[in-house]
């Protein structure tokens, strides 16, 4: 199947090391627990949104023991501007575990799965990756890649994933892995998936596999991989209502988010449902306020777009609201950030302290 395609994956490798060799995570010598980190922080987020941020979270977190050692907070606030906070949970969980068993990374692509918040994917770029041992990081980019080169025509999901990852049991490919070194094969499939073998309009002229490419041959890159018909997913209209308390310090009254609720162990300012199309909506309280901001705020989650509105209060009038009761509120000096705060809030807070 490979007869004749080494010398292109070589060529692959010299065409990522010219171009991608200087990110920070690509040293000659890799520490497994900068791997981890580095893997889940590019999980859903681009490189460029990533390269400001990592050397900072090294210099707060050296060390897997330091990581573990901290509170969640604090690394809830060097994850800010990253996105999806949930993997930083997980993260956290992975590091907790692997340093109360003496700081070693469990042996073997199974046995990493076993820790918490590591999935198939991040056990295998711990593996090729970090210990440059035979396996094969199947993301979004390697699917894309390796569907397009071998012209595997199988539906997009968990089939395709399935599909390329048994590539490693072909003794050809599986040579051809070893041959190019598991790191720099992986990470350059990467590169040419992030940057050449775009998902719409690739870029198959600049492609260093291009000769060698089955759907290019045959004129299918726009349509492999094979895509699954999407549901129309409605979008649901919410207008919440943001309220700001404030105390003698100058302080505003926030609540944090619990498990089973958008945007959990967050902070948020207290908010209510003002108007929703979606009647049976328990993420926040409905409440009757009148001379709210006439100005807004657009945000969104899941499928609903968001209009955020505000309203200064004093804490006494929001009280007599009787909503959100059973919450533990605490004032907190937001600009600061101290504090772990939801995004929207801290748009409406940004928008007013623009305005002052």
């Amino acid at each position: 199947m490979l007869k004749n395609r080494v010398k292109e994956f070589e060529k692959l490798l010299s065409w990522s090391s010219e171009n991608y060799a200087h990110l920070p995570w690509r040293t000659e010598v890799r520490d497994l627990y900068r791997v981890l980190v580095s893997e889940v922080m590019l999980q859903q987020t681009t490189v460029a949104t990533v390269l400001p941020r990592y050397e900072s979270f090294f210099e707060q977190f050296p060390t897997l023991a330091d990581l573990a050692n901290a509170e969640e907070n604090d690394l809830a606030l060097a994850w800010k501007g990253l996105g999806y906070y949930r993997r930083a949970q997980n993260l956290y969980k992975a590091v907790n575990m692997i340093h109360q068993s003496g700081g070693e990374f469990p042996q073997g692509e199974e046995k990493l799965q076993q820790v918490p918040g590591v999935g198939p994917y991040t056990a295998a770029a711990l593996t090729a990756i970090g210990r440059n041992e035979l396996a094969l990081a199947v993301d979004g980019n390697l699917q894309r890649v390796l569907s397009r080169y071998f012209l595997i025509e199988v539906e997009q999901g968990p089939k395709l994933q399935k599909a390329v990852h048994s590539l490693i049991q072909n003794k050809s490919f599986a040579k051809t892995l070893e041959h190019c070194g598991p790191r720099k094969f992986n990470e350059a499939l990467m590169d040419l998936g992030r940057t050449i073998c775009k998902a719409r309009n690739p870029k198959c002229g600049e492609c260093p596999l291009a000769d060698s490419c089955e759907a290019l041959k045959v004129q299918k890159t726009d349509c492999i991989p094979v895509k699954t018909a999407k549901k129309k997913v409605a979008i649901s209209e919410l207008k919440l209502l943001r309220f700001l308390i404030k105390n003698k310090q100058g302080e505003l009254l926030f609540y944090k988010k619990r498990k089973g609720e958008w945007l959990k162990d967050q902070w948020e300012l207290p908010t209510a449902i003002i108007e929703s199309e979606d009647k049976d909506l328990k993420q926040y309280p409905f409440a009757e306020v009148a001379n709210y901001s006439s100005q807004q705020i657009t945000t969104a989650i899941t499928r609903y777009r968001i209009r955020n509105h505000w309203k200064a209060m004093d804490e006494l009038d929001f009280r007599d609201l009787g909503i959100l009761n059973d919450r533990d509120f605490t004032f907190l000096a937001w600009d600061k950030t101290q504090e772990h705060i939801s995004t929207a809030s801290e748009k409406v807070l940004n928008h007013l302290n623009e305005q002052a």
